[in-house]
Protein backbone atom coordinates (compact mmCIF):
# COMPACT_ATOMS: atom_id res chain seq x y z
CA UNK A 1 0.00 0.00 0.00
CA UNK A 2 2.68 2.90 0.95
CA UNK A 3 3.43 2.11 -2.75
CA UNK A 4 1.02 4.04 -3.90
CA UNK A 5 1.69 7.28 -1.96
CA UNK A 6 5.61 7.11 -0.91
CA UNK A 7 8.42 8.12 -3.35
CA UNK A 8 10.64 5.10 -4.03
CA UNK A 9 13.45 6.06 -1.90
CA UNK A 10 11.27 5.71 1.06
CA UNK A 11 9.75 2.77 0.29
CA UNK A 12 13.47 0.88 0.21
CA UNK A 13 13.64 2.07 3.91
CA UNK A 14 12.49 -0.08 7.02
CA UNK A 15 8.73 0.60 7.92
CA UNK A 16 9.72 1.18 11.53
CA UNK A 17 11.51 4.39 10.25
CA UNK A 18 9.26 5.82 7.51
CA UNK A 19 8.01 9.25 8.85
CA UNK A 20 4.36 8.69 6.88
CA UNK A 21 3.24 12.53 7.55
CA UNK A 22 6.36 13.75 6.10
CA UNK A 23 5.00 15.91 2.97
CA UNK A 24 8.74 15.54 1.26
CA UNK A 25 8.17 11.65 1.54
CA UNK A 26 5.24 11.61 -0.70
CA UNK A 27 4.45 11.51 -4.01
CA UNK A 28 3.28 14.48 -5.61
CA UNK A 29 -0.24 14.72 -5.34
CA UNK A 30 -1.60 13.82 -9.13
CA UNK A 31 0.73 10.84 -8.80
CA UNK A 32 -0.75 8.67 -5.38
CA UNK A 33 -1.85 6.03 -6.90
CA UNK A 34 -5.77 5.01 -6.45
CA UNK A 35 -6.38 2.71 -8.64
CA UNK A 36 -7.46 2.16 -12.31
CA UNK A 37 -10.99 3.56 -12.22
CA UNK A 38 -10.44 5.97 -9.50
CA UNK A 39 -8.14 7.59 -11.26
CA UNK A 40 -9.60 8.07 -14.36
CA UNK A 41 -12.58 8.96 -12.64
CA UNK A 42 -10.68 12.15 -11.48
CA UNK A 43 -8.82 12.48 -14.58
CA UNK A 44 -12.09 13.21 -16.29
CA UNK A 45 -13.26 15.51 -13.18
CA UNK A 46 -10.33 17.34 -14.07
CA UNK A 47 -10.57 17.64 -17.99
CA UNK A 48 -14.63 19.03 -17.34
CA UNK A 49 -13.05 21.45 -14.77
CA UNK A 50 -14.15 20.03 -11.28
CA UNK A 51 -13.02 22.23 -8.31
CA UNK A 52 -12.99 19.20 -5.77
CA UNK A 53 -10.18 17.10 -7.70
CA UNK A 54 -7.32 18.34 -6.09
CA UNK A 55 -9.35 18.13 -2.62
CA UNK A 56 -10.45 14.06 -3.30
CA UNK A 57 -6.94 13.60 -4.00
CA UNK A 58 -5.59 14.68 -0.73
CA UNK A 59 -8.57 12.93 1.61
CA UNK A 60 -7.02 9.77 -0.34
CA UNK A 61 -3.61 10.60 0.78
CA UNK A 62 -4.47 11.48 4.13
CA UNK A 63 -6.04 8.07 4.41
CA UNK A 64 -3.22 6.42 3.19
CA UNK A 65 -1.44 8.00 5.69
CA UNK A 66 -3.49 6.75 8.25
CA UNK A 67 -3.76 3.81 7.19
CA UNK A 68 -0.10 3.16 7.26
CA UNK A 69 0.43 4.55 10.22
CA UNK A 70 -1.81 2.07 12.06
CA UNK A 71 -0.19 -1.06 10.31
CA UNK A 72 2.86 0.12 11.41
CA UNK A 73 1.63 0.65 15.06
CA UNK A 74 -0.50 -2.79 15.08
CA UNK A 75 2.19 -5.35 13.44
CA UNK A 76 4.34 -7.12 15.58
CA UNK A 77 7.68 -6.47 14.17
CA UNK A 78 9.39 -7.19 17.01
CA UNK A 79 8.39 -11.25 16.81
CA UNK A 80 10.60 -13.68 16.96
CA UNK A 81 8.02 -16.34 15.14
CA UNK A 82 6.99 -13.84 12.37
CA UNK A 83 10.57 -13.07 11.54
CA UNK A 84 11.49 -16.89 11.82
CA UNK A 85 8.84 -17.63 8.87
CA UNK A 86 11.00 -16.31 6.26
CA UNK A 87 12.65 -19.57 6.58
CA UNK A 88 9.92 -21.33 4.73
CA UNK A 89 10.14 -18.66 1.82
CA UNK A 90 11.94 -20.19 -1.24
CA UNK A 91 15.24 -18.84 -1.29
CA UNK A 92 15.98 -20.86 2.16
CA UNK A 93 13.47 -24.01 2.10
CA UNK A 94 15.10 -24.62 -1.53
CA UNK A 95 18.22 -22.81 -2.23
CA UNK A 96 20.00 -22.48 1.39
CA UNK A 97 21.97 -25.00 1.89
CA UNK A 98 23.12 -24.29 5.52
CA UNK A 99 20.12 -26.61 6.52
CA UNK A 100 21.23 -26.44 10.49
CA UNK A 101 21.41 -22.91 10.84
CA UNK A 102 18.50 -22.87 8.92
CA UNK A 103 16.65 -25.90 10.88
CA UNK A 104 16.66 -23.66 14.38
CA UNK A 105 14.20 -21.44 12.92
CA UNK A 106 11.92 -24.13 11.55
CA UNK A 107 12.76 -25.75 14.96
CA UNK A 108 11.82 -22.68 16.81
CA UNK A 109 8.22 -22.66 14.88
CA UNK A 110 7.95 -25.78 15.36
CA UNK A 111 7.92 -25.58 19.12
CA UNK A 112 5.69 -22.72 18.86
CA UNK A 113 3.33 -24.26 17.12
CA UNK A 114 3.25 -28.00 19.50
CA UNK A 115 2.96 -31.45 18.37
CA UNK A 116 5.37 -32.33 15.94
CA UNK A 117 8.37 -34.48 16.14
CA UNK A 118 11.31 -32.06 15.62
CA UNK A 119 13.85 -35.10 14.97
CA UNK A 120 12.09 -35.97 12.05
CA UNK A 121 11.42 -32.51 10.61
CA UNK A 122 15.35 -32.18 10.65
CA UNK A 123 16.21 -34.85 8.87
CA UNK A 124 12.90 -34.08 6.22
CA UNK A 125 14.38 -30.70 6.26
CA UNK A 126 17.63 -31.90 5.22
CA UNK A 127 16.33 -34.48 2.44
CA UNK A 128 13.99 -31.21 1.08
CA UNK A 129 17.57 -29.37 -0.25
CA UNK A 130 18.75 -32.29 -2.10
CA UNK A 131 15.68 -33.53 -3.24
CA UNK A 132 15.15 -31.27 -6.06
CA UNK A 133 16.96 -30.26 -9.01
CA UNK A 134 18.02 -26.84 -9.97
CA UNK A 135 15.49 -26.30 -12.50
CA UNK A 136 12.13 -27.66 -10.31
CA UNK A 137 13.55 -25.45 -7.81
CA UNK A 138 13.16 -22.39 -9.97
CA UNK A 139 10.06 -23.51 -11.06
CA UNK A 140 8.82 -24.41 -7.65
CA UNK A 141 9.92 -20.82 -6.74
CA UNK A 142 7.78 -18.91 -8.66
CA UNK A 143 4.89 -20.15 -7.32
CA UNK A 144 3.06 -18.05 -4.09
CA UNK A 145 3.67 -19.31 -1.00
CA UNK A 146 0.83 -22.24 -0.53
CA UNK A 147 0.99 -23.06 -4.28
CA UNK A 148 4.97 -23.51 -3.98
CA UNK A 149 4.21 -26.10 -0.55
CA UNK A 150 1.75 -27.52 -2.11
CA UNK A 151 3.71 -28.59 -5.42
CA UNK A 152 6.64 -29.42 -3.52
CA UNK A 153 4.65 -31.85 -1.13
CA UNK A 154 2.99 -33.45 -3.73
CA UNK A 155 6.16 -34.17 -5.67
CA UNK A 156 6.76 -37.28 -3.92
CA UNK A 157 4.60 -39.98 -1.10
CA UNK A 158 2.94 -38.54 1.35
CA UNK A 159 5.67 -40.60 3.13
CA UNK A 160 8.61 -38.73 2.01
CA UNK A 161 7.71 -35.24 4.19
CA UNK A 162 4.88 -36.19 6.59
CA UNK A 163 6.08 -34.35 9.30
CA UNK A 164 6.92 -31.18 7.27
CA UNK A 165 4.10 -31.13 5.24
CA UNK A 166 2.31 -30.43 8.94
CA UNK A 167 4.15 -28.41 10.09
CA UNK A 168 3.70 -26.27 6.60
CA UNK A 169 -0.07 -27.00 7.08
CA UNK A 170 -0.38 -25.39 10.06
CA UNK A 171 1.96 -22.47 9.33
CA UNK A 172 0.05 -22.07 5.97
CA UNK A 173 -3.27 -22.65 8.26
CA UNK A 174 -2.45 -19.22 10.16
CA UNK A 175 -4.64 -16.17 9.91
CA UNK A 176 -3.32 -13.45 7.48
CA UNK A 177 -4.89 -11.06 9.54
CA UNK A 178 -7.33 -10.58 12.51
CA UNK A 179 -10.31 -10.67 10.86
CA UNK A 180 -11.37 -14.69 10.61
CA UNK A 181 -10.76 -14.27 14.30
CA UNK A 182 -12.93 -10.86 15.06
CA UNK A 183 -15.62 -12.55 12.97
CA UNK A 184 -15.91 -15.99 14.57
CA UNK A 185 -15.65 -13.87 18.26
CA UNK A 186 -18.65 -11.99 16.79
CA UNK A 187 -20.74 -14.80 15.75
CA UNK A 188 -20.33 -16.45 19.13
CA UNK A 189 -21.31 -13.37 20.74
CA UNK A 190 -24.51 -13.06 17.93
CA UNK A 191 -25.53 -17.01 19.12
CA UNK A 192 -25.17 -16.44 22.79
CA UNK A 193 -27.13 -13.01 22.28
CA UNK A 194 -30.07 -15.15 20.56
CA UNK A 195 -30.36 -17.91 22.70
CA UNK A 196 -31.08 -15.40 25.79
Amino acid sequence: MTKNFLNIQEISQNIENIDFRNPNNHRAINDVILGAECGSYLNGLEEIGHQNVKFIREKCLKFYITAAIEIRNRFPFESDFLKKLNVFRPRTALYNHHRETSFRDISYIASQLNGFDERQIKIQWGHLYNDFSFEQKIRHSKSNFDEMWKKILKSFSPRRFPQLQSLTNAVRSLPHSNADPGRAFSVLTDLKTKKR
